[in-house]
This record gives C-alpha cells, sequence and structure tokens, in this order.
C-alpha cells in the first residue's frame, strides 16, 4: 500500500529530478518500477525479519511528512492545510510513541504501565488517515487544472462543521456548482494549480 501511494501520489515536480533511463524512458515510469521493485524485496525482507519491516515503514514516513511539509507552504486552501498540519502533528506522536515503545519498553514494563504499541497503531492510523485526505483532495485539484485550467469541483470539508478544526472529521466533498474532476493531462495541472 505504501509503495502503491508513493507511486501515485508523488508530486510531478518532484519526479522531474530522477534520471532518465533507470528503468524507463520517463521519470514517472522509473519512479513506479523503483518504488515496485523496492516495494517487493522489503516486503519479503519483512516477511524474514519483522524487525526490519517496523524500521522500513517509520523510515519511509519521512519522505511523505517532506512531501506535506513543501505542499503545505504551497496550499492556498485554509481546510486543507488543516487537514496537514493534523496530518503532521499525528505522525510526530506516532514516531515518539513509537521510538518510546521500541526504546525504553521495559522502563514502561517496570511501571506497570501498557507498552504504547496500541498507541502507536491509532495516531499512526489517524496521520495515515489525514494523509490520504490531502492526497485525493490534491490530485482532484491537479486533475481539474490539467484540464483547463479550472478551480477545482472538490474541497476539504470537516464533519460535523467546518468550524470544528481541532476535532472534525475530514473527507473530500464534491463541489456541486462545479463539474468533476478532469482527466489527467502531463504536468500540466500542478504547474498551473493555484490551490496546491
Amino acid at each position: 500500500m505504501l509503495g502503491t501511494s508513493f507511486a501515485f501520489w508523488t508530486p510531478k515536480r518532484l519526479l522531474k529530478r530522477l534520471p532518465r533511463s533507470v528503468f524507463g524512458d520517463r521519470p514517472e515510469e522509473s519512479f513506479e518500477k523503483l518504488m515496485l521493485c523496492s516495494t517487493v524485496v522489503l516486503t519479503a525482507m519483512g516477511c524474514f525479519w519483522p524487525f526490519v519491516n517496523s524500521f522500513f515503514l517509520m523510515i519511509t514516513s519521512v519522505p511523505v511528512a517532506a512531501i506535506l511539509i513543501s505542499d503545505v507552504v504551497r496550499c492556498r486552501d485554509p481546510l486543507a492545510r488543516v487537514v496537514v498540519y493534523r496530518c503532521l502533528v499525528f505522525w510526530l506522536a506516532a514516531v515518539a510513541v513509537w521510538l518510546s515503545d521500541r526504546f525504553a519498553c521495559g522502563l514502561w514494563r517496570r511501571l506497570a504501565l501498557p507498552g504504547g504499541h496500541w498507541l502507536w497503531h491509532l495516531v499512526s492510523a489517524l496521520s495515515a488517515y489525514q494523509s490520504i485526505v490531502y492526497f485525493v483532495y490534491r490530485d482532484a485539484v491537479v486533475r481539474s487544472a490539467a484540464k483547463d485550467g479550472a478551480r477545482p469541483a472538490v474541497t476539504v470539508r470537516l464533519w460535523p462543521s467546518d468550524r470544528w478544526r481541532a476535532l472534525g472529521v475530514a473527507y473530500v466533498a464534491l463541489d456541486e456548482t462545479k463539474s468533476g474532476p478532469a482527466e489527467m493531462n502531463g504536468n500540466a495541472g500542478e504547474e498551473r494549480c493555484k490551490n496546491c
């Protein structure tokens, strides 16, 4: 799942820096094939050495956080920015809990406190949900801009109300006054996108 997410949602502006012929003609093809190969190899290693899998998953979350940080600077939608900030806060909490569980497990046991593994699952799931909402929104915005520079037909909303910025559940909503997202047309969407 993580490799697929990288292959689909890594911004094209970052892929332009890759060499042209690592695995294919275009940098996007090279990156997708690199993600496929690394995902297969690291998943196989994770089956035999779960320790490797846990470190791999935490290390691969760093580029996702970097992409989110670089995107939040460009994003003009205030609710999308809230989603990115919440994602980063949950991610930092997940990293702190993971490190605490990894390196201070003996201390927590001596103090008769439950381990933090369950808490890591909770905060990392919250972070993953926020990142998926943001990347779906961003993908729809880029596709809309690629069509004809139109404003996006989607928006980030919070349930039960947009005023619940700290506690509202984020989701991507279709704007019924506009047409749906356009088909992807090269890099034009990212270059002309005004919201991301």
